[in-house]
């Protein structure tokens, strides 16, 4: 759509626009466009050319006026029709633009640009079903084209098989290198299923053909955590704190291990939020009396999940006299006992793991909550949108994301005066609500640890001191690890007891034990095990230590059960003090220190003192009955009071 080169008479300002164009002066770009047409009216090419400048300028309706004006001067040229369909698209009129490729496709049957226009559109209208044989009839028509093959792997990818998209996404990068998108996605998704190292790879294709890519660096930063890859300039030289990853629109769980800056996660959040919410438009729900407060619960892991673990002594606890309870799953439907408790403690549930998020708000909005708690924010299988619809008068988000989701459409967040104190209130853009004691509920119903387990069952040697860290090893920085290595020099024959990341993870966290001069042996890394039987092993270890960034959730609460003491050291955001306020709701707040300093004395202390450790191992054991950590009974009733605040205020 280039002017023809023997139009002599428009060469400088042709020239001139090509330069704007080139350095992004889409302004000056506009100005020589304006130039030609004067000299050159009636040219389809030029007015092509300024709807260019302005489309990559953001002004896509000019540019949709222009394309159209191109089409009118050359109505046989499907090219011209395509980009009046993809300026309209940037426009958010869909209708529009897919008429225009739709006409494109009448010019010419196989023209991919069309192609791909019409399958993209009716995807964003919600019509998947009619753009599968569009995006098949791209692909086939083009095996080599990457941009066919692309989009046929991003729509297996989102509506079909993840599995059977990667060949496709291969394929693209195979076909045109220099192609970023397929590296992304298919990056993106090898991380989601922890082959970590070969997003890793795929991340270094990525910002090899666009080294600016701040999504790209902050992804490749959080898969080297996952491994352990500390000495990686990858991991080594990322600072999150640059004005580009505090731009960014990647998602904020993965900056939670990467730095402890409430501030910058706020932001971080919003900007997330923003970009997932903000063209939805939000329902109008009024409060309505019944006589029971109705509470809706959401979430994706109504089944053998961590959540769950926590979560169903409590609602099984609820007084169902006051309340009326709703769970909304849209997680998978595994036949387990978990599921099977969840069940069984609220009066409805529903699976609306098959209903879009509009539908999915409606269908709630329609039994009239009172309150409705998102158990997910921004953690893996969430669906925030749902209350960007907005299903009930109050939203409250709470257990699942240890942070605000900075959404407005989230009216509350459940901390406790530990994980969110006053002074960090303004890191929240929710209102904080607290409990009493803890935020995290237990249930007081788990198995007890098996006392016939010996370290030997489980590879540990029989008198060593063990430190155990059964947090997953993407919480470890070389902060903690390098204050973990200095106890095991300190403490003769003591080992580290680690919760496996796999074999990469295991392999460089014995190298970077060698280069802080402690024997790799020393190491002992630990498999996944089901909570049964990891809460009898976690009895085997002495003592517990926590990671800085993002502490212990779930798995500090199974070692304080398991009777052994967890330290931790809290630092601002909520994810860096959660295991403070699970040790005092279980009654040792003397193995909640300052900092690093008093951290690392502690844990010396402790490994010296077999007395103390003693005794705190017993007052943990003989808590398990009278401590607020797990008092499952005293958790409810505070948590219910907090309900009817929410609901009356």
């Amino acid at each position: 759509m280039k002017p023809e080169r023997s139009l002599a008479k428009i060469s400088k300002p042709l020239s001139n626009y090509r330069t704007a164009m080139g350095s992004g002066d889409y302004r000056q770009a506009i100005t020589f466009a304006d130039t030609m047409i004067a000299q050159l009216p009636g040219h389809a090419d030029l007015y092509a050319c300024r709807a260019e400048a302005r489309l990559r300028g953001g002004d896509a309706i000019n540019a949709a006026n222009d394309f159209a004006e191109a089409h009118n001067l050359q109505p046989d040229e499907p090219q011209y029709l395509v980009r009046f369909g993809d300026a309209l698209d940037q426009a958010g009129e869909r209708d529009g633009a897919e008429s225009c490729f739709r006409r494109a496709l009448q010019l010419d049957g196989d023209c991919l640009t069309a192609l791909l226009g019409l399958g993209r559109v009716l995807e964003a209208l919600g019509r998947p079903r009619e753009a599968a044989p569009v995006i098949l009839q791209a692909v086939r028509s083009f095996p080599d084209s990457a941009l066919a093959c692309h989009a046929a792997g991003r729509f297996l990818h989102i509506y079909g098989s993840k599995e059977d998209a990667i060949p496709f996404f291969r394929k693209a990068i195979e076909n045109d290198p220099t192609l970023p998108d397929p590296y992304r996605v298919l990056a993106n998704y090898l991380r989601e299923t922890k082959h970590f190292d070969d997003a890793i790879t795929l991340y270094n294709g990525l910002l090899e053909i666009v080294p600016g890519d701040a999504v790209g660096h902050s992804e490749r930063a959080h898969c080297l955590a996952h491994i352990n890859d500390w000495t990686d300039p990858g991991y080594a030289n990322f600072d999150p704190g640059t004005p580009e990853q505090l731009q960014t629109s990647a998602g904020p769980f993965q900056f939670l291990a990467l730095e402890d800056a409430p501030e910058r996660l706020l932001e971080r959040c919003k900007r997330y939020a923003h970009r997932m919410l903000g063209g939805i438009t939000p329902a109008k729900v009024k409060p309505t009396a019944h006589d029971r407060i109705r509470v809706g619960y959401f979430s994706a892991d109504f089944h053998d999940h961590a959540t769950m673990h926590l979560l169903a002594g409590m609602l099984e606890a609820h007084d169902r006299a006051a309340f009326e309870l709703f769970a909304y799953s849209f997680g998978p439907d595994h036949d387990d006992t978990m599921r099977a408790r969840a069940i069984a403690a609220v009066d409805h549930f529903h699976d609306i793991s098959g209903m879009d998020d509009r539908s999915a708000a409606e269908f709630a909005r329609a039994h009239e909550l009172d309150i409705a708690i998102d158990l997910k924010g921004f953690t893996s299988g969430q669906r925030i949108a749902i209350f960007g619809h907005r299903v009930a008068p109050v939203q409250m988000t709470w257990l699942g994301f240890p942070g605000s989701t900075g959404a407005d459409c989230m009216d509350v967040i459940l901390a406790d005066t530990v994980v969110i104190p006053p002074e960090l209130a303004h890191a929240y853009s929710e209102k904080v609500v607290r409990m009493p004691q803890c935020y995290q509920p237990n249930d007081r119903a788990r198995p007890l640890p098996d006392p016939a387990l010996t370290r030997a069952d489980v590879g540990l040697p029989e008198d060593a001191f063990v430190f155990c860290s059964f947090n997953s090893p993407y919480k470890i920085s070389p902060a903690e690890f390098d204050i973990w290595m200095e106890l095991l020099r300190e403490i003769d024959g003591a080992v580290l007891w680690q919760l496996t990341g796999g074999d990469a993870s295991s392999a460089n966290l014995r190298k970077a034990a060698e280069a802080r001069g402690v024997d790799p042996s020393r190491i002992i890394i630990a498999p996944r095990l089901d909570p049964g039987p990891h809460l009898s092993r976690v009895a085997l270890a002495d003592l517990f230590l926590d990671t800085f960034n993002c502490n212990a959730h779930t798995t500090a609460s199974d070692a304080l059960w398991a009777g052994v003491p967890v330290l931790t050291k809290p630092g601002r955001q909520f994810a860096a003090r959660v295991a403070a306020s699970l040790v005092t709701a279980a009654g040792t707040p003397e193995t909640v220190c300052a900092d690093t300093e008093a951290y690392r004395d502690t844990a010396l202390a402790l490994a010296r003192d077999p007395e103390r450790l003693a005794e705190l191992k017993a007052r943990l054991i003989a808590g398990r009955d009278t401590c607020a950590l797990f008092d499952t009974e005293r958790f409810t009733r505070d948590f219910e009071s907090v309900l009817r605040d929410c609901v009356l205020r």
